[in-house]
Formats: C-alpha cells, structure tokens, sequence
C-alpha cells in the first residue's frame, strides 16, 4: 500500500513517500526514503485516503548495510482495520 509519512523535523514537519511492506492491525514495516528513528512518533497516512491519520511510533529501522536498510517497523497507536 501507497503511504505518505507525517514527521516533525526541526525545519517544520516533513512529508516523505513510502510503502507498506507488511501490514497487521497492529503494526507494520515501511520502506521509506525518509529519515525515521527509533522511538520517533509519526503519522502515516494511505495514499488512496488523505483524509486519514494513522499515529504511530518507530520501533526499529534497518541498518544501512543490511538486508532491511531503508525499512522501518512501527507500531500503531490505536488499533488499524484496514479496508477490505
């Protein structure tokens, strides 16, 4: 699924493109070009749905040079049904 990433940053929020690799009503894993950090809070917001906000947390991002480099996990803060 198409995602668009909602991230405070010092200069202003920041608007980053990204995809769902994996999806659970509690949770998934991101590639993304924007830079995430463990711990930071987010918004995620479907593509398809811009009128929707999805508040999540970062709970790992891959190492530059490993097989999930440009991935993060997050973990939604209230439970996410997606549309059938």
């Amino acid at each position: 699924m198409a995602i668009v990433l909602l991230m405070d940053a010092e200069e202003g929020e920041v608007r980053s493109d990204g995809e769902t690799v994996e999806l659970s009503q509690h949770g998934c894993r991101i590639e993304s070009p924007g830079r995430l950090s463990q711990g930071q809070l987010i918004q995620i917001t479907p593509s398809d749905t811009p009128e929707l906000f999805i508040p999540a947390r970062v709970v790992w991002v891959g190492a530059p040079a490993s097989d999930v480099a440009g991935q993060a996990g997050v973990e939604f803060l209230q439970p996410f049904t997606p549309k059938a």
